[in-house]
């Protein structure tokens, strides 16, 4: 039985985060001319804006990869192969603040954590793990050490 591969790709200039900066800098100038804010508390509060400033400026690219027997992950200079053999499970860790963080947990008990911007939605990589025959685990409101 073949299997159409699953392939995931993101970059760190995408709309959500090019439209957050803007809204962000326009409240920021509207807080200066209507409110009358400082400048040191405007400086203050755009300094939260610099990472995404930087995944806009960088486009660092991230994604997710399951091809014949192969799951790869990349997120900018960091990537990773590993055998779909080598895998027993596909942990899912959803934690207090709602977010999913996916691990692959080898044969040997060995838990890898899959970078959180590599990741696709949740579902869909479940999904797309099942297609490929790796078995899934969810784990709800764990505290992840």
């Amino acid at each position: 039985m073949t299997r159409r591969p699953y392939h995931f790709r993101r970059t760190g200039r995408n709309p959500r985060t090019i439209i957050g900066v803007i809204t962000v800098f326009g409240c920021l100038i509207a807080g200066h001319m209507i409110l009358d804010v400082s400048r040191w508390i405007l400086i203050a509060l755009s300094i939260a804006t610099i990472p995404a400033l930087w995944d806009i400026i960088s486009n660092r690219q991230s994604g997710l990869s399951i091809a014949g027997n192969r799951l790869q992950w990349w997120s900018g200079t960091r990537h990773c192969e590993i055998d779909c053999t080598d895998i027993d499970h596909m942990r899912f860790d959803t934690r207090f603040d709602f977010s999913i963080r996916v691990s692959a947990v080898t044969c040997h008990n060995q838990s890898i954590r899959l970078p959180y911007d590599a990741l696709p939605n949740h579902s869909l990589l479940e999904k797309a793990c099942h297609e490929h025959g790796l078995r899934t685990e969810r784990h709800h409101f764990t505290v992840l050490s």
